[in-house]
């Protein structure tokens, strides 16, 4: 993987792990938007920027048992990263009519752009 690659490798290895807020935060710039569409976690969407983050990782960390990513594809083309992924956790108590223990399943394809004020 080149280096941008890697970054959002790193990062998904950082938000799976589940620690502290700041090691996922400091991937991102402070002009972020990060777009959820709607789920079982959040059923309507959300729209947030980097002042929201810490709370929206809480309440995943509140609700989470485990969770893990399995990139499917990459692809990077200059600043831009595109990666195709599906995500399974576990869940600590009911969400929707799930029961708590449940495995939820999720697959995904985000683009990610490298900000000017990203480290390299």
């Amino acid at each position: 993987m080149t280096s941008n690659a890697s970054r959002v490798d790193q990062y998904l290895h950082a938000v799976a792990a589940m620690g502290v807020p700041e090691a996922v935060s400091n991937f991102f710039a402070p002009d972020v938007i990060f777009h959820d569409f709607p789920n079982r976690i959040v059923p309507r969407g959300r729209v947030s920027r980097f002042a929201d983050l810490g709370a929206v990782y809480e309440q995943g960390r509140k609700i989470l048992k485990s969770q893990e990513y399995e990139v499917q594809r990459v692809v990077e083309a200059g600043d831009e990263v595109a990666v195709e992924l599906e995500w399974r956790a576990s869940s600590r108590f009911p969400v929707m009519n799930l029961p708590a223990g449940s495995e939820m399943k999720g697959f995904s394809r985000s683009v990610t752009e490298k900000s000017s004020r990203s480290e390299s």
